[in-house]
C-alpha cells in the first residue's frame, strides 16, 4: 500500500508540548482526588489461568475480550485444538507452533478458547472497524507488513484471518486511528516515517 511522509513543524512541536502539560496537570488533579476518594468496587479471579499472556487485550462488540500476545516467545500455556500447528519457517522460536498465542475470553460463560494468529503481533497496533471488526496491522520479524483481523461472533468459530495484501512498509510500535469513513490510519512505528490507510483508497 501507499505511504506518506510526516514532516515536523514548529506548531507539531508546540501542539505536542501543551498536550503534555495539559495531561500532566490533569493527572496531578486525579492524583490529588483519588487520595480523598473512597473508591468502590473489588477485583475478582475469574480464571486462574488464561494460558496466553496479554500484551494486547480489546473488549469486543460481543462481550467477549481478546486477548493476543507475540509468537517468537516460544510456547504459551495453552494449545491449538483438533492438533493443528502453525509452520512458519521465519518464526524466531518455533518453526512448528502447536501452542495458541490468542485467546477469547466469554465473559457470560467465563470461559476462554484459543485462537490462531499467523504472525508476530509483537507490538502490533490496531483498531476497530464500525462492524465490530478488530484490525491489526504490523508488529515484528514476519509480522511486520501483516494485515490481519478478527470478527466477533456468537458460535464460536471465529478466529483470526490475515489478509495477502500488506502494509506499504514494516510498522512496529505504529498507532491506528479509524476515520469518519470507516478507513484506518496507520502512523509510524519504529523507523517508519510514514503514514498510510486501510482499506486503501483507489490508487494507493
Amino acid at each position: 500500500m501507499k505511504t506518506s511522509s510526516l514532516e515536523a513543524s514548529p506548531f507539531c512541536f508546540s501542539l505536542m508540548s501543551l498536550f503534555f502539560v495539559v495531561t500532566c496537570l490533569e493527572f496531578a488533579d486525579l492524583q490529588h482526588a483519588a487520595g480523598r476518594a473512597v473508591l468502590p468496587g473489588s477485583w475478582e479471579l475469574i480464571i486462574e489461568n488464561g494460558g496466553v499472556s496479554a500484551m494486547h487485550m480489546t473488549l469486543t462488540p460481543a462481550n467477549t475480550i481478546l486477548m493476543f500476545d507475540r509468537t517468537d516467545y516460544g510456547p504459551s500455556q495453552m494449545k491449538l485444538p483438533a492438533s493443528r500447528c502453525r509452520n512458519d519457517s521465519k518464526d524466531l522460536a518455533l518453526k512448528v507452533d502447536c501452542y495458541a498465542h490468542s485467546i477469547e475470553l466469554d465473559l457470560l460463560t467465563d470461559t476462554v478458547r484459543p485462537l490462531e494468529v499467523l504472525t508476530d503481533t509483537w507490538c502490533s497496533s490496531g483498531a476497530f472497524l464500525s462492524n465490530g471488526t478488530f484490525v491489526s496491522t504490523g508488529g515484528y520479524n514476519d509480522g511486520a507488513e501483516a494485515i490481519r483481523y478478527f470478527m466477533p461472533c456468537s458460535d464460536g468459530s471465529c478466529d483470526w484471518y490475515e489478509l495477502s495484501v500488506k502494509l506499504g512498509v514494516s510498522r512496529w510500535y505504529a498507532s491506528n486511528q479509524i476515520l469518519p469513513d470507516n478507513r484506518i490510519v496507520v502512523v509510524g512505528g519504529r523507523r517508519a516515517f510514514s503514514y498510510e490507510f486501510f482499506p486503501p483508497s483507489a490508487g494507493q
